[in-house]
């Protein structure tokens, strides 16, 4: 009887609706925000975290995370400047507004990281 295999974004166990919003259009938000000197590019990493766990295996279109980090709260217009602390956690194809981003494993398990610090209470509403 083999076990059922983890989600992609290992967050096992976490209440995701209270972390994330999901927008009617399709579109994700997020309920709280981390803190710490990477706070925008770890929530922009987290927005990537959502899209993974409702669109496995589909990349984020930059337009798409520009509009689910302003509907978070954060002020970055550009996601490769968001993104530039977690260069490395990410894969990006494309030029400009034609740009897709995904998680790559350790984007996955720093996403994770941040997850777990923001529900032990390193949140800012």
């Amino acid at each position: 009887n083999p076990e059922k295999p983890k989600a992609a974004s290992g967050t096992d166990g976490v209440d995701l609706p209270s972390i994330f919003k999901r927008e009617k259009d399709g579109g994700l938000s997020l309920n709280a925000l981390p803190n710490g000197d990477n706070a925008t590019a770890d929530a922009v990493l987290l927005l990537l975290s959502g899209f993974d766990i409702v669109t496995p295996d589909a990349p984020v279109s930059a337009p798409a995370l520009c509009l689910a980090s302003k509907r978070s709260g954060l002020s970055a217009d550009r996601m490769d400047r968001a993104l530039s602390p977690h260069v490395g956690l990410f894969n990006k194809a494309g030029a400009k507004r034609g740009s897709r981003y995904s998680l790559n494993n350790q984007g996955r398990a720093k996403a994770t990281e941040i997850l777990a610090t923001l529900i032990n209470g390193g949140a800012k509403e």
